[in-house]
C-alpha cells in the first residue's frame, strides 16, 4: 500500500516510520519547508519530499493520504490534496484529537475519510517510535473510513476504539487535562519547592518519583482508591496550613490549590472539606 504524508512533524514522522517497518511503502512527505521534509525522510528511511508542483503525481498513486499538520492547517491541506484528484478508492486520514473527519471531505470524491488519533504525548521522534505502538488510538470517520481504520490498526497491532464525531472535543479535553495539565501541576510543585529553598535537581527527581508512584497506583486502583494525603484523611488542619502557606509565599497558586482540593473532595464525597474550600 502506497502512503503519502502531508506534514512532517514528530507524530507524522514517527507514524510513517512504523508504517514503513510494517511493510507499507512510504511515497514521501509534502512539507512547505523542504529541509524539514528531508529530516523526516531521513528518519523514516524512504520516500521523496514533494512540493506543490510534484505533489499531484504522488496523490494519484497514493492509497492512503495522511495529514499530520497542526489542526489549523488540516482543512487547507485536505483541499490541496483534493485539488490533486485522489483516486476514489483511496483514503484520507488526519491524526487530530480535536477535529472530526468531516473536515477531510472533498466535494465529488468517493474515497473514505477518518481520524486516527493516538492517546499519547509524543515529545519527539524517538519517543513516538517507542510510545505509539503501545498507545490507544481513537477512530472516527465515515463508513468506508472507519472500516479501513480498523484494518489499519489491526495490521499495525494497535489498540483502538471508535468514537462519535460529536464527542471528539470532549475526548480531547480529557486528554489535555490528563497530559498537559499534569505537566502544569508538576511545574507548580517545582515553583513551590523553589520558594521553599529546595530548587535542587535531586529534590525535583524525588518529586517525579512521587508522581510515578501515583501513576502506578492509578494503574491498579480507581482514582478514589489511589488518593492519599490530607483530603483522603479528612485533615482540615493540614489543608488550612497549606492554604496559609500559599497565601504567604505563593498566592498565585492558592486558587489552583483550592479548586483542585474542592474537586478532589467531591470525588471522594467529603462534604465538610467541600464546604471549607468554597470559602
Amino acid at each position: 500500500m502506497n502512503v503519502l504524508i502531508l506534514g512532517s512533524g514528530r507524530v507524522g514522522t514517527a507514524f510513517g516510520y512504523l508504517l514503513k517497518e510494517r511493510g507499507y511503502r512510504i511515497l514521501g512527505v509534502y512539507n512547505r519547508h523542504r529541509e524539514t521534509g528531508l529530516r523526516a525522510l531521513e528518519r523514516i528511511g524512504e520516500g521523496t519530499v514533494y512540493d506543490r508542483e510534484s505533489l499531484p503525481a504522488a496523490v494519484l498513486v497514493a492509497d492512503l493520504i495522511i495529514i499530520t499538520t497542526p489542526d489549523r492547517a488540516i482543512k487547507e491541506t485536505a483541499a490541496l490534496a483534493g485539488s490533486c484528484s485522489p483516486r476514489n478508492d483511496a483514503y484520507l486520514m488526519h491524526m487530530s484529537g480535536l477535529l472530526d473527519s468531516e473536515i477531510l471531505k472533498i466535494p465529488g470524491w468517493e474515497g473514505g475519510v477518518f481520524s486516527f488519533h493516538p492517546l499519547q504525548a509524543i515529545a519527539g521522534f524517538t519517543e513516538g517510535v517507542r510510545l505509539l505502538p503501545e498507545a490507544l488510538f481513537t477512530v472516527e470517520g465515515d463508513e468506508k473510513g472507519e472500516k479501513f481504520a480498523g484494518e489499519l490498526a489491526r495490521s499495525l497491532g494497535l489498540k483502538y476504539l471508535v468514537i462519535k464525531k460529536e464527542y471528539k472535543p470532549l475526548y480531547h479535553a480529557a486528554a489535555v487535562v490528563a497530559s498537559n495539565y499534569l505537566v502544569t501541576l508538576v511545574d507548580s510543585s517545582f515553583r513551590l519547592l523553589k520558594k521553599a529553598g529546595m530548587d535542587r535537581e535531586e529534590v525535583k527527581k524525588g518529586l517525579l518519583q512521587l508522581v510515578k508512584g501515583t501513576l502506578q497506583n492509578l494503574d491498579q486502583m480507581t482514582p478514589a482508591g489511589a488518593l492519599t494525603g490530607p483530603i483522603a484523611r479528612g485533615d482540615l488542619e493540614t489543608i488550612d496550613r497549606h492554604r496559609q502557606a500559599l497565601a504567604d509565599y505563593a498566592p498565585e497558586i492558592g486558587e489552583l490549590y483550592r479548586l483542585l482540593g474542592w474537586y478532589t473532595a467531591e470525588m471522594i464525597g467529603n462534604e465538610e472539606i467541600k464546604r471549607y474550600l468554597e470559602k
